[in-house]
């Protein structure tokens, strides 16, 4: 199926989905610090339940710098993170940062949706983008239709609507 309703649409600029990207971490930074909070509610609960007096051993067992809580935040991030900017790209083209911005990812070739695994493989190619210390987003500045590596990977690309009529269709 053709997206008539993005047929006249253009690569989205590289600022403006680096301005998504921003929105979308900060986003996903807030779920997964709430997907992550109970765990360590029910760690302190447990703590706390074994030796009342050892409250602030809490503390102490976190460690100097809380490194095994930044590993904990990161990994419900990633799990986060994969899960609804997948099912985002399958469900609405979109995540919520492209949204704003106003622009969705689409199959390379007819501006076709995504399909389910289409979308799975290309949040599994956001992690060749990064990577590579970024250097897979940058490639986007100098490729025509300013695709990044993971978009090239997955045979996808980020188009932005040209007129506000273009609002029809399944990603709306």
């Amino acid at each position: 199926m053709i997206r008539e309703d993005l047929r006249d649409g253009v690569p989205a600029a590289l600022w403006r989905r680096a301005g998504a990207y921003l929105l979308d971490s900060i986003f996903l930074s807030v779920i997964s610090w709430v997907a992550a909070l109970p765990v360590l509610g029910g760690l302190y609960f447990f703590e706390t339940t074994q030796d009342p007096l050892l409250a602030t051993g809490f503390l102490s067992w976190m460690g100097a710098q809380g490194l095994w809580i930044e590993g904990l935040n990161f990994g419900v991030y990633v799990i986060v993170a994969a899960i609804l900017t997948a099912e985002g790209l399958y469900r609405w083209g979109s995540s919520p940062g492209k949204w704003v911005f106003r622009f969705w990812v689409t199959g390379a070739v007819g501006n076709a949706p995504l399909t389910r695994r289409q979308a799975w493989m290309r949040t599994l190619a956001l992690g060749a983008s990064y990577g590579t210390l970024g250097v897979g987003f940058l490639v986007a500045a100098f490729h025509p239709r300013r695709q990044a590596l993971h978009d090239l990977l997955t045979r996808t690309w980020c188009v932005q609507r040209r007129h506000s009529s273009m609002a029809q269709g399944k990603y709306q």
